[in-house]
């Protein structure tokens, strides 16, 4: 409802309305509620004395349920490396999902406003060869323009128009596909783009290796893949283990 938008306000409302980031958060969540819960001890605790049953004498031994809590601590270990594990893959998809989120918006953005920019320029030119033509036009009639001079000042204003009209119909499919990312596709697009585009321009291109350091460092899902692994390998070690080893 707002008449303009800016580059932060619009990537807000796509990290709000990310269904996929909702799941990862959900997910970082119950990652870390079964972390909490597999340092929790087995119930019933049983204490070291021999030769009684636990449940009312008419259920397992005393001996079975203590080799099930000796299992237990036996594995605690790989079962917390896998709960850590997969907390963190949890982390980094939810992170990944963030700065993948927020560039494709700010991409998006920039490039609205770009075409914004030429709409305004296109605009002005398209003023100037109008008044171009018609100054031609009438020297034409005065003798001092020749029917080719005319001709191709009616080219230039055609071609000004027609380059309007496609900078329009860009602009207005860049503001769909930025609706689109924020999650509001059916907001109409009567609003305009806010903010300094100049500001996100004057930054100089980086050389290659800097282009390698930052691929390594915002690489989070090659991260989040290698604590699935990691988390893996802890279940196989736990399902290895399925009982204390006599």
């Amino acid at each position: 409802g707002s008449t303009s938008l800016g580059v932060d306000a619009a990537v807000q409302v796509a990290l709000r309305n990310d269904p996929a980031l909702r799941r990862n958060l959900t997910q970082v969540a119950s990652a870390r509620a079964n972390l909490s819960q597999i340092s929790l001890p087995l119930n019933p605790v049983i204490n070291m004395a021999f030769g009684a049953a636990i449940d009312g004498m008419v259920g397992a031994p005393l001996f079975v349920q203590m080799i099930q809590q000796l299992t237990w601590f036996w594995t605690l270990s790989d079962r917390i490396d896998e709960g850590g594990a997969l907390l963190g893959a949890s982390i980094f998809e939810a992170a990944h999902r963030v700065v993948t989120t927020a560039a494709r918006v700010r991409i998006t953005f920039s490039r609205a406003m770009c075409m914004e920019r030429l709409i305004e320029l296109n605009a002005d030119y398209v003023q100037t060869t109008a008044k171009t033509q018609q100054k031609i036009e009438r020297l034409s009639r005065q003798g001092g323009a020749s029917s080719v001079d005319v001709k191709r000042a009616r080219m230039d204003s055609n071609r000004a128009r027609a380059d309007h009209a496609d900078a329009m119909r860009m602009y207005r499919s860049q503001q769909l596909e930025l609706l689109r990312l924020m999650g509001r596709p059916e907001v109409r697009t009567d609003w305009s783009m806010s903010g300094n585009l100049a500001a996100t321009l004057a930054y100089a291109p980086p050389n290659e290796s800097e282009v390698e350091l930052r691929a390594a460092t915002v690489r989070l899902d090659l991260a989040a893949a290698e604590k699935a692994s990691t988390a893996a390998e802890a279940r196989s070690r736990v399902a290895s283990w399925t009982r204390f080893p006599q």
